[in-house]
């Protein structure tokens, strides 16, 4: 399953472009800081919502096989 980081409680937004621009994933064991945009659609195990009604409308599921 895909997610966006945008209602991700770990993610930390960009100081100058909160909205869009490009952060990091705060969580505690991602030792490589890899920057993503709020809403680039990327697979992560440790991405946790940040209030479960967003759920449905934010995480993207791939298609079935």
């Amino acid at each position: 399953m895909k997610i966006i980081c945008d209602n991700c409680k770990h993610f930390m937004r960009d100081k100058i472009n909160t909205a869009a621009g490009i952060g990091m994933c705060g969580h505690p064991k991602r030792t490589d800081r890899v920057g993503f945009y709020p809403l680039e659609q990327h697979r992560c195990r440790a991405h946790e919502p940040t209030n479960s009604s967003e759920i449905s409308s934010k995480l993207v599921g791939e298609p079935k096989a």
